[in-house]
């Protein structure tokens, strides 16, 4: 089992320098699109997954999974090799991120989160994504209102494999640990999860983004899901502000 703790190191930080060398601005924007996704305890879509957990930190085995799955879009692709990915976690109230959700090095609960790619027991519907042994790990920033959770894995380029399109695939589980649930406030708190976007690498020369899919979105302690109907009705009324260039001051 890999288990990643949520502390930057050399393996992480090297990875996605190497990534940012190796990839230029190739992009694949006109390529059909695929599809990004998350769900409690099983693959999105799958019997047993669930969009809301209400969070029972006092029951249960100790921890509690959210998984993560990637449809590459197309037909086919080759040369799979690595990923970057974002996952936000948002105070569902945008009120000061509680302490229990601040994970990290930098965070109150510093073992609260863990990155895992092993596949699931049942593969038939969710294939795992990882055929090779990859390398890598992640990082979380705190804001505010919400925490950053980034993560890169990575295989060796002469261990690049194929992938269809078509495909949910698995490629990662975040773990919610339990442990600090008698010392930290703020477990019981309404939470938004968003997967927010992932990027493909498809040799040394090519990459696609992915931003879009049906199953983004994971709540904790929103049986109703009230708050995230809340949650995008303010994204959606937020607009940029249209840039206008200053005046120029006389003389």
């Amino acid at each position: 089992m890999r288990l990643r703790l949520l502390r930057p190191g050399p393996s992480t930080a090297g990875g996605l320098l190497l990534l940012a060398i190796l990839v230029g601005p190739v992009r694949g924007a006109d390529l059909p699109p695929g599809s990004i996704g998350i769900a409690w305890h099983r693959c999105p879509g799958e019997p047993g997954a669930a969009q809301n957990l209400q969070f029972a930190p006092r029951e249960g085995p100790g921890q509690d999974t959210l998984v993560l799955t990637w449809d590459p879009g197309g037909s086919a692709w080759d040369d799979y090799l690595a990923c970057l990915a974002t996952v936000h976690f948002y105070d569902a109230r945008e009120e000061s991120l509680a302490p229990f959700w601040r994970f990290g090095s930098r965070g109150l609960n510093k073992r609260g989160l863990l990155v895992n790619i092993d596949p699931p027991p049942d593969t038939s519907a969710c294939p795992s994504v990882w055929r090779a042994s990859a390398d890598g790990g992640p990082q979380y920033d705190m804001f505010h209102n919400f925490g950053r959770l980034r993560f890169t894995f990575y295989v060796a380029s002469n261990q690049a494999y194929p992938l269809d399109g078509g495909v949910s695939y698995h490629v990662a589980n975040l773990f919610i640990r339990h442990d600090a649930a008698d010392s930290l406030q703020g477990w019981d708190r309404p939470m938004i999860v968003e997967f927010v976007w992932w990027k493909g690498y498809f040799g040394l020369y090519f990459h696609k983004e992915y931003a879009q899919g049906e199953r983004r979105f994971a709540t904790l302690n929103d049986p109703t899901g009230e708050y995230l109907r809340r949650f995008l009705e303010r994204r959606r009324s937020r607009t940029a502000k249209t840039w206008e260039p200053r005046p120029r001051r006389p003389g």
